[in-house]
């Protein structure tokens, strides 16, 4: 397995002393399905700023990988 890392800011556990949720998010060779998901993660009603994404990548051969960073580059999610 590899991680592959999407954001190199380092969030804090607590915001505002609420804990901070972390979302993990196994895939490989998921182009088809993942633009759904992070939209759904994106449209959901907790606050953005209480929540990570964390991605864990098992070696994608496919557009997965530039799906997610294109999606990182325009949208404002902690992935």
């Amino acid at each position: 397995y590899s991680i592959r890392s999407f954001s190199t800011q380092s969030e804090k556990l607590f915001k505002d002393n609420q804990l901070i949720i972390s979302v993990l998010i196994p895939i490989r060779n998921e182009a088809d399905n993942i633009l759904f998901l992070l939209n759904d993660l994106k449209t959901q009603s907790l606050d953005n700023q209480l929540f990570e994404i964390i991605v864990i990548d098992d070696h994608s051969d496919d557009l997965t990988c530039s799906i997610i960073e294109n999606f990182i580059n325009h949208n404002t999610l902690n992935i």
